[in-house]
């Protein structure tokens, strides 16, 4: 894959900033988890040592070099960032595109209105590249789909776009969501109550330079309709519980989109007070000037002599 140039780079910033942010804080998050051996695959392959192995030190460090996206355009970028921001923005397995969140919901029937809202929404598609591609496409057109929601924590991420959700992945992270029990045997969980799959959703810490302290994110998957392929357990609980699904093969399951969620950073909302009560003493300022200029003030000045 040829490496884009640094104009070709910041001219894809100026058309998918958010984006382009959130595929930065994916590989982030991956990068500097404690489990970085399991999240960050696929690994960057400019950043493999001789013999394979991943350097995650110079990945991490070319990673917090990156300056605040607003500042791309001014900024002059070495050789090894702008290797490193083309393969996040011409990812040859999937590519995201962020439309409205309106949209999202009329497409998918997810609630216009919920607690918690997504600050964003991507929708994924992938290429024929990627090694489910053709095998879901078949099993979707002789069973049909469904949508169904997975929550997880967010550096899982970076995997889940790229690999998709997996059994093998699934079984690692039982004991972090279930601790006492992997409720209905193993296999890749999602609900098709987005409210419960949200209670899943973890935040991760954003890069130093992100205008966010913490992202998090909620996979909206097409669940291939086989039964028997995709489970749904007839229990007797609450609502929550009757609404999961257990689904027992990679290949029946693919992300369609992504909920992005994000916590501002403190400083954030400090500087936004700062701006308006800066922006309500220049209205301020304009008015009594303009009062001091009036006609009417030099009235007022000539009758009371002040």
């Amino acid at each position: 894959m040829e490496v884009l140039n640094e104009k070709e780079v910041k001219d894809r910033v100026a058309i998918e900033e958010e984006g382009i942010e959130f595929g930065i804080n994916l590989l982030h998050s991956a990068a500097f988890s404690p489990r970085r051996t399991i999240t960050c695959v696929p690994f960057p392959e400019r950043y493999l040592l001789p013999g394979k192995q991943p350097d995650f030190v110079r990945l991490q460090k070319d990673l917090e070099s990156l300056p605040p996206i607003i500042d791309f355009h001014r900024y002059n970028f070495n050789s090894s960032q702008i290797s490193l921001l083309s393969d996040i923005i011409q990812n040859p397995l999937v590519q995201m595109k962020q439309i409205p969140f309106s949209t999202f919901s009329k497409k998918s029937g997810f609630p216009s209105k919920v607690e918690l809202m997504p600050k964003y929404v991507f929708k994924v598609k992938y290429s024929s590249q990627y090694p489910l591609q053709s095998i879901f496409k078949s099993h979707k057109s002789k069973h049909g789909s469904f949508i169904a929601y997975h929550g997880s924590a967010f550096q899982n991420f970076y995997s889940i776009l790229n690999n998709g959700l997996n059994i093998d992945f699934s079984k690692r992270q039982k004991n972090e969501l279930f601790p006492k029990q992997n409720l209905y045997g193993e296999g890749i969980y999602l609900s098709t109550n987005p409210l419960v799959s949200q209670n899943f959703v973890q935040m991760g810490r954003a890069r130093p330079h992100s205008p966010y302290e913490e992202y998090g994110a909620l996979s909206v998957c097409q669940v291939v309709n086989s039964e028997e392929m995709v489970k749904k357990p007839d229990v007797n609980g609450g609502a929550g519980q009757r609404d999961y699904i257990v689904v027992l093969g990679n290949q029946y399951v693919q992300l369609k989109y992504i909920l992005v969620y994000v916590k501002l950073r403190k400083g954030n909302s400090k500087n936004v007070a700062i701006m308006w009560i800066t922006f309500g003493m220049i209205c301020i300022f304009v008015i009594l000037f303009m009062f001091f200029k009036s006609h009417y003030y030099k009235r007022l000045k000539f009758q009371y002599g002040f």
